[in-house]
């Protein structure tokens, strides 16, 4: 059962004595808090709503995400008085601190630095299973959730998923290609066979709908339909050993 307070930890860590109040780049009343996915099930959150992930490079109590990568993946830190605020079903004994390289104290969970993405809104998980050296979004144990948990893929008649799937071969000839290779093997684009990333429905129609320009990637919004969306990512999914179900227009347009 949820508690209906907060509780505040003092994580404030003996170097903070030494730090600069301008070290810091978070709230004064930082904490975590979690939310519901019908793709991944229970997940670690900001207490703002902002998902939560793990870099499965850092080792336990050291971040490996520095540089260029925080262009991209935003350390979650402390309060400014180096507290952290456990909401809910958080486990108050996971969470815990760490001081960056830069003298930001950067929040654990389970020993694990937290990060937020760049590609996030409230209430999304678009950073999930990003890279083959991937960002997992957080479980309540302090476990990286890496799987999908289990749902029920649409089930459509052979000759209408068979059409869908010819249909999305044609749209992904035309457009995705040149990027992502023949066999989606990667190129200028990322690999996309035997990419989990592709099971992660929500983002991925994001992805296809909102583009990622920064990376070369257009919107297709304005250029395919909800059918030819759907037909592509249903191609996609049932493809170059992918096997995540076929997504269905209704689907895309409801995250158009």
């Amino acid at each position: 059962m949820s508690s209906k307070f907060s509780r505040i930890f003092p994580l404030a860590l003996a170097a903070l004595i030494i730090m600069p109040f301008t070290a810091f780049a978070a709230d004064a009343a930082a904490g975590l808090s979690s939310a519901v996915s019908g793709e991944y099930g229970e997940y670690l959150t900001t207490s703002e709503g902002f998902a939560v992930y793990q870099f499965q490079r850092d080792s336990e109590d050291e971040s490996a995400c520095t540089g260029s990568c925080t262009n991209n993946w935003y350390p979650v830190l402390a309060g400014d008085d180096g507290s952290v605020a456990a909401e809910g079903d958080v486990d108050a004994d996971l969470i815990g601190t760490l001081v960056r390289e830069d003298g930001s104290i950067q929040v654990t969970y389970g020993g694990h630095p937290l990060y937020t993405s760049r590609h996030d809104d409230v209430g999304e998980t678009n950073g999930q299973n990003i890279g083959r050296e991937s960002f997992n979004l957080v479980s309540l144990a302090g476990a990286p959730i890496t799987e999908a948990v289990d749902q029920v893929a649409a089930e459509l008649d052979e000759e209408v998923l068979a059409e869908l799937m010819a249909d999305g071969e044609n749209v992904y000839r035309l457009h995705c290609v040149a990027c992502h290779g023949n066999e989606a093997q990667g190129g200028v684009g990322p690999g996309l066979a035997d990419n989990p990333f592709v099971g992660n429905t929500n983002s991925l129609i994001d992805q296809i709908l909102q583009g990622f320009p920064e990376h070369g990637m257009p919107a297709f919004a304005g250029i395919l339909d909800d059918h030819e969306v759907a037909s592509l990512l249903t191609f996609i999914r049932g493809s170059f050993d992918n096997s995540y179900g076929p997504i269905l227009e209704e689907e895309v347009a409801q995250r158009r």
